[in-house]
C-alpha cells in the first residue's frame, strides 16, 4: 500500500507541477496577446493629473475632456517625438463648446375653421435622458383663427400671442398660416477637440479616415478666407460656404475679412441627445359669430376670450422629433403642423453659424461608497452641484415642470460638472454678426458617426482613447438599491449632466494654436515602438521612455495593460420634479482600470503558485506521515528479522534500499515527465523534491524504527519480541473501544489527527485560494477572460491536492487496520 501510494503521489505531484507550468505559460500568453491598446503612455501638463486616487485608478470614458486647460507647447511635443523608441505621439486639445442658436419652432396651419374660433396652443420642447422627457421650455399662447380673408393682401382679422404670424396660399389656392414661437430654442453646445490628423491617423489606423478632410487641406498653415477652397465644404453646410463667399467678395465692406483665418471642422452626425417638440391645441369656449374688435392683438384676444365663454375642448396633439434638424451650419427647419393640418415645410430657421465658447468641463467629484448589494463592483457617488437652466447657467430656484403652465417656462437640470473659462488667443469668439464678419471663420469639411468608427478596440484590454466613446450608461437599481431591469440612459442637452457627450466637432492642431495660443495641448498619447510582448524587457522599455518624457517637466502615466470594467455610480439629486430633488439611484457605466494586466498576471500567478505549493505540501505531508504510521509495524519486522539471525546492519540496509528504490522510481517518473511533458522544469523540480523528501523521511523512519526494535529472549525455540507497554482500558462499547485505540497508540493517533487536519486544511486553502483568484486579478474584462480560460487547469491543481489528501487518508486507515 505504501509503495503504491508513493507512486501515485509522485505522479500527481509531477503532473500538478507540469500543469502549473502550463497555466503560467497560458497566463502570460493571454496577457501578452491582450496587454496593449492604441497607446502605452499618457502625457499631461504638470499638475493636470486626474484625481485617480479617489477612483482607484479608474477613468471614465472621454476622460481627456477633463485632462487640463492646455499647458504643453509644440516644442515639448517635438521633444516627446524625438525620444528614442517613441513610435507615435498624438496630441489632443480641448477648445471648449461650439454653441449655436437655433430658430423658434414654427406652427403651420393648412385648414382654417369655418367660424372665428379662439384656441390655446402650448409648445413644449423637451430633451430626453432615455428614461423620461426633460423640459427645456414651454410656451403657451392664444390664437384667434377663422375664415381666410377674400383678399390675401388685406389686413388679417386674426390675432395671436405669438408674434410674426404670416398668411399665404399654396399653388392650389389653399391657405398656409405660419406663426413662430416667441422664444428660440436654447443654444445647443457641442464639445470641440483638436488633434494632429496625421498622428491621429497613425494612432487609430484605417478607422481615422474621417479625419482625411483635415489632413488633406492644401496650404494649411496659411489658410484664410481668401485662399479657402469653398468646394471642399459639403453642400449640406451651405451657410458656411455662403459666409466665406460673401467675405471675399470684392464689394464686402471690410477689406480685412479676406485675411480671417479658417478653422476647419469635421462634425458628428449625431448630437447623442434627443430633442422633441410637442404642440397641444385646445379650443377655448365656443366659436364666435364674428371677429371681435380691439386696438391691439392682445385686446382682440381678450375680447374673444370673453365672448367665447368658459371651458376648454382638446383639439389634438402633434409631436416632432427635431434632433436630426439641430446641426451647426445648417438651417433648422423646425415646422410643426397644427392638429388636423399637414406640414408643408419651408419655414427656414436662422443661419446658425455658431460661436466658440471657451469653457472646459472639470472632472466630476466622485466619492467611494460601499458596493451595491450583490454586485461586488467598484462603486462611487457622484457629487451634485445644484441646478442649472437649459443654457447651463446656474439657477437658484427650481421651477416645477409638472405645475400650472405660464406664458413661458424653462426647465432646470441637475448639474454634476463645473466649468472653467479659458481665454482665446484671438479677439472674438467666432460670432457671426449681421455682416457675416468674425475674428475667425469655421469651415465644416465633413461628418463622422462614432457608432460606425472601426476604432482599435480589444474588449479585454481597451486603453481609453479618451475622446471617441459613445455614451454607455444604464439605470440598474433605485435609490434603495433594489435592482431593476437595466434601462439605457442618454445624455441630455445639458453639458453639466453626469453622462458626458464625446467631442462632436474636431479640428486640427493648427487651429488649436490659433485659438489657444502657444501651449494648446492638453495631453499626448504615446505609443512605444518595438514591443513584442508583455515581458520584463517590454515593461522596462516603456518605463524608461516614460522617465525620459517625465524629465521634460510633464506628468506621465503608463496606461499599457489597461482593461475596462463595469462600475456602479450612485446619482443623487437628479429628479427635479420634487422639492428637494430626488435621487436617481444606481447606474452602471464602463470605465477603464489602468495597470490591469500587471494585476491579472500577479493575481492569477499568485493563485497558481499557491495551489501548487499546497499540492506539494500535501505530497510532502503524505511522505512524512506515512513513515510515522509505519513505525510500529516496521519496528516489529526489524525485531523479528534480528531474532531470526539478521544483523542490525543488514536489517537497516534492507529497509534503506527499499526507500532508495521508491525514491528512484519517483525521480524516474520526474525525468520521464520532463522529457515528454514540454521540458517543464517545475515538474522536474517537484519530482526531485518529492524524491529527496521520500528518501530522507524514509531513512529517518528506518533509524527511528531500529531504535525501538528489540528481542527479549530466545527460550525453548520460542521468540519473544519486545513491545511497548500500553495503557489497557476495558472495552464495553464502541466509544470505549475508540478511546482505548487512541490512548494505547498516542503517537499514531496524533499523526493521524495531524495528517487528516493538514489534508483537510490543504483542500480548504486550495478552494479558498481559487475563490480569491478573481479578487486578486481584479474585476476587469481581461481578468474575467483569462480567469475563465485558466479555471479548468486551476481546478486540476485543486483536484490534485484533494486526491493527495484522499490517498493519505486511505493509506492511514489501511495501515492502522493492518497494525491492529
Amino acid at each position: 500500500m505504501a509503495s503504491v501510494g508513493v507512486v501515485v503521489i509522485g505522479c500527481l505531484a509531477i503532473l500538478s507541477a507540469g500543469l502549473s507550468d502550463a497555466i503560467h505559460v497560458q497566463l502570460l500568453g493571454q496577457v501578452d496577446a491582450n496587454w496593449r491598446g492604441a497607446y502605452d503612455i499618457l502625457v499631461r501638463p504638470s499638475g493636470a493629473r486626474l484625481d485617480l486616487e479617489r477612483t482607484n485608478g479608474l477613468v471614465e470614458p472621454n476622460f481627456l475632456a477633463y485632462s487640463g486647460h492646455g499647458g504643453i507647447n509644440l516644442g515639448q511635443l517635438a521633444a516627446i517625438r524625438s525620444v528614442p523608441g517613441v513610435e507615435v505621439a498624438a496630441p489632443v486639445s480641448f477648445l471648449g463648446y461650439l454653441r449655436y442658436a437655433t430658430s423658434s419652432p414654427t406652427i403651420q396651419l393648412t385648414a382654417l375653421p369655418s367660424t372665428p374660433t379662439l384656441y390655446q396652443a402650448t409648445i413644449t420642447v423637451t430633451t430626453s435622458d432615455g428614461l423620461s422627457d426633460r423640459l427645456l421650455q414651454r410656451e403657451t399662447g392664444r390664437v384667434l383663427l377663422g375664415p381666410a380673408p377674400s383678399d390675401p393682401s388685406a389686413a388679417s382679422p386674426w390675432a395671436a400671442d405669438f408674434v410674426g404670424m404670416t398668411y399665404g396660399v399654396d399653388g392650389s389656392g389653399n391657405p398656409i398660416v405660419d406663426f413662430p414661437a416667441n422664444h428660440s430654442l436654447p443654444p445647443i453646445a457641442i464639445p470641440v477637440m483638436a488633434v494632429d490628423p496625421v498622428a491621429e491617423h497613425n494612432l487609430l489606423g484605417s478607422s481615422a479616415t474621417f479625419l482625411d478632410p483635415l489632413e488633406t487641406i492644401p496650404n494649411r498653415d496659411n489658410l484664410t478666407v481668401a485662399n479657402m477652397e469653398v468646394d471642399r465644404i459639403p453642400a449640406e453646410f451651405g451657410f458656411a460656404k455662403e459666409q466665406i463667399t460673401l467675405l471675399r467678395d470684392p464689394h464686402f465692406p471690410t477689406a480685412a475679412a479676406k485675411t480671417r483665418p479658417i478653422v476647419p471642422l469635421v462634425l458628428s452626425d449625431s448630437l447623442y441627445a434627443g430633442l422633441k417638440i410637442t404642440l397641444q391645441v385646445g379650443q377655448l369656449g365656443s366659436s364666435l359669430s364674428a371677429y371681435p374688435s380691439g386696438a391691439t392683438s392682445t385686446n382682440v384676444l381678450d375680447n374673444a376670450q370673453g365672448l367665447a365663454g368658459p371651458g376648454s375642448t382638446p383639439i389634438g396633439e402633434t409631436v416632432v422629433d427635431a434632433g436630426a434638424e439641430l446641426r451647426p451650419f445648417q438651417p433648422a427647419n423646425l415646422v410643426i403642423a397644427w392638429p388636423g393640418s399637414s406640414s408643408l415645410g419651408g419655414a427656414l430657421g436662422i443661419k446658425n453659424f455658431g460661436t466658440l465658447e471657451a469653457r472646459l468641463s472639470e472632472r466630476p467629484s466622485y466619492v467611494p461608497v460601499p458596493a451595491l448589494r450583490g454586485s461586488g463592483r467598484p462603486s462611487f457617488r457622484i457629487q451634485p452641484l445644484g441646478l442649472v437652466g437649459p443654457d447651463d447657467a446656474p439657477t437658484a430656484s427650481r421651477r416645477d415642470p409638472s405645475g400650472p403652465t405660464t406664458a413661458f417656462d424653462e426647465g432646470v437640470f441637475p448639474a454634476y460638472r463645473s466649468f472653467a473659462s479659458v481665454p482665446l488667443a484671438v479677439d472674438g469668439t467666432g460670432v457671426n454678426t449681421s455682416n457675416f464678419d468674425s475674428a475667425f471663420v469655421f469651415a465644416p469639411l465633413g461628418t463622422f458617426d462614432l457608432g460606425k468608427l472601426d476604432l482599435p478596440d480589444n474588449s479585454l484590454t481597451h486603453v481609453p482613447l479618451g475622446a471617441y466613446a459613445a455614451p454607455d450608461t444604464a439605470l440598474i437599481a433605485g435609490p434603495s438599491g433594489a435592482p431593476i431591469s437595466p434601462r439605457p440612459m442618454t445624455p441630455t442637452l445639458s453639458p453639466a449632466g453626469f453622462i458626458a457627450r464625446p467631442p462632436l466637432a474636431i479640428t486640427d492642431l493648427v487651429a488649436a494654436t490659433l485659438l489657444r495660443g502657444l501651449q494648446p495641448i492638453d495631453a499626448v498619447r504615446v505609443r512605444v515602438a518595438g514591443l513584442s510582448g508583455f515581458d520584463r524587457a517590454a515593461q522596462d522599455k516603456v518605463e524608461a521612455i516614460a522617465a525620459r518624457i517625465a524629465a521634460l517637466g510633464l506628468d506621465v502615466d503608463i496606461v499599457a495593460g489597461s482593461s475596462p470594467q463595469a462600475i456602479d455610480l450612485y446619482v443623487p439629486e437628479y429628479d427635479v420634479s420634487t422639492d428637494p430633488p430626488g435621487d436617481l439611484g444606481w447606474v452602471s457605466q464602463a470605465w477603464t482600470t489602468l495597470g490591469a494586466a500587471q494585476r491579472v498576471e500577479i493575481g492569477l500567478g499568485q493563485t497558481d503558485g499557491t495551489l501548487l505549493a499546497l499540492g506539494l505540501l500535501a505530497s510532502v505531508m503524505f511522505a512524512l506521515g506515512l513513515q510515522v504510521l509505519q513505525l510500529t509495524q516496521r519496528s516489529q519486522q526489524m525485531a523479528i528479522q534480528r531474532a531470526i539471525g539478521w544483523t542490525r546492519r543488514g536489517v537497516l540496509a534492507w529497509f534503506v534500499a527499499e526507500a532508495i528504490v521508491a525514491s528512484a522510481v519517483i525521480a524516474a517518473l520526474a525525468g520521464v515527465g520532463w522529457f515528454v511533458g514540454g521540458r517543464s522544469t517545475t515538474a522536474l523540480g517537484a519530482g526531485l523534491l518529492l524524491s529527496g523528501t521520500w528518501l530522507l523521511t524514509a531513512t529517518l523512519g528506518v533509524l527511528a524504527a531500529d531504535r525501538s526494535a528489540g528481542v527479549d529472549r530466545i527460550d525453548s525455540g520460542e521468540i519473544t519480541v519486545a513491545t511497548a507497554r500500553r495503557l489497557s482500558l476495558p472495552v464495553s462499547n464502541l466509544t470505549t473501544y475508540i478511546l482505548r485505540s487512541a490512548v494505547s497508540r498516542p503517537t499514531r493517533t496524533a499523526i493521524e489527527i495531524i495528517g487528516l487536519s493538514v489534508a483537510g486544511t490543504t483542500v480548504g486553502l486550495s478552494v479558498a485560494s481559487l475563490a480569491q483568484a478573481s479578487t486578486l486579478a481584479g474585476p476587469t474584462l481581461l481578468a474575467a477572460s483569462v480567469g475563465a480560460s485558466l479555471g479548468p487547469m486551476q481546478l486540476g491543481l485543486l483536484a490534485g491536492s484533494a486526491f493527495c489528501s484522499v490517498v493519505f487518508v486511505v493509506a492511514a486507515i489501511r495501515l492502522d487496520l493492518v497494525s491492529r
